[in-house]
């Protein structure tokens, strides 16, 4: 493959073919637009920045609106979060003692909670300090975690882990599942869905966590992960799938979108929707229905599952490796 590494305006813009990891934040009008049209011939190009010169690499970026503040903290053993408050064009990095961890929410009042391997969770009012919280005793994984209108869940192995008081404390309840859940995301309401890996399998909550049944999408590949967003869940999974649901129990579904590689994580923020691919994709839809794909070719060829959009209006974030990309124009 051609590789090509440009300047604009000093700005390092790269077209090279490579695989994301990581979004952080959606621009309501381009990126919807995109989405919207398919995206056609259209192409993404990014500006590179070093969050460290450090060997961690950085698996999610969440943004809180009341500090505008992005926090991004590191998916190896680096026991690293990495802070910007200038929309990631520099950052200070903080020492948490988590290493390995895969999922991260904010309540956009300033609580955050990181969670990982070996039955890791860590909690911090500012970003900067953090805690270990940790309050059960299972040799287990925390995948994912998500906040909605004050309640806090995570996928802890094949169970949910829930909190009511801002993280501080947590109950554990059994979703039923044979293997570990994965993305997790609630509407607000108190509904829930957590992705069960098997084929369309994921369980729903409509009492705010507490009890769980199992549902089925229907689509034949693995569950991996869930946003709610303009009305509609979207659950995204392995063979490109896409299923779509108004109610959490009904799904419309396609298999094969994008490049057909596996989607590995779907966020929502400031009204769109963003995928990301394990081969390099960004798929991008305003309403939730329909998803352009585009292949912005920046990312090194780095597969996981956890990544996070935030709410803004005018920032696009991708992290990877020790780096962070900022989307620099579009054609």
């Amino acid at each position: 493959n051609t590789k090509m590494a440009i300047k604009v305006n000093g700005t390092t813009v790269i077209d090279d073919s490579r695989a994301l990891t990581n979004i952080a934040s959606v621009d309501a009008t381009t990126v919807a637009s995109l989405g919207a049209a398919g995206v056609g011939g259209g192409q993404l190009y990014w500006g590179e920045t070093f969050i460290t010169s450090g060997s961690e690499n950085y698996s999610t970026i969440v943004h809180n609106a009341s500090t505008n503040t992005w926090v991004s903290v590191s998916a190896n053993n680096g026991n690293k979060v990495a802070v910007s408050t200038n929309d990631g064009a520099t950052w200070t990095i903080y020492n948490t003692g988590m290493s390995y961890s895969y999922g991260m929410a904010t309540n956009n009042t300033g609580t955050y909670i990181s969670v990982g391997a070996y039955n890791r969770l860590q909690r911090s009012t500012n970003a900067t300090s953090w805690s270990s919280v940790n309050p059960f005793s299972d040799d287990v994984n925390y995948y994912d975690v998500a906040h909605a209108d004050g309640t806090w869940i995570a996928s802890y192995g094949n169970n949910i882990v829930r909190s009511t008081n801002d993280g501080a404390n947590w109950t554990k309840y059994n979703t039923g599942a044979a293997k570990a859940c994965y993305g997790v995301a609630g509407d607000g309401a108190g509904n829930w869905i957590v992705c069960a890996q098997y084929d369309g399998q994921y369980y729903h909550s409509t009492n705010d966590g507490v009890s769980w049944t199992y549902r089925n999408t229907g689509v034949a590949a693995a569950t991996r992960g869930v946003a709610y967003g303009n009305g509609r869940w979207v659950i995204v999974g392995d063979g490109g799938s896409i299923s779509v649901s108004t109610n959490g129990t009904s799904w419309t579904n396609t298999l094969g979108t994008g490049r057909g590689g596996s989607h590995l994580h779907i966020s929502y923020g400031y009204d769109g929707f963003v995928i990301a691919t394990n081969d390099g994709g960004i798929g991008l839809s305003k309403e939730g229905d329909a998803f352009g794909f585009i292949f912005p070719r920046l990312l090194p060829s780095m597969s996981t599952q956890y990544v996070g959009q935030a709410s803004t209006t005018s920032t696009v974030l991708i992290g990877y490796a020790n780096k962070v990309a900022r989307r620099a124009f579009v054609l």
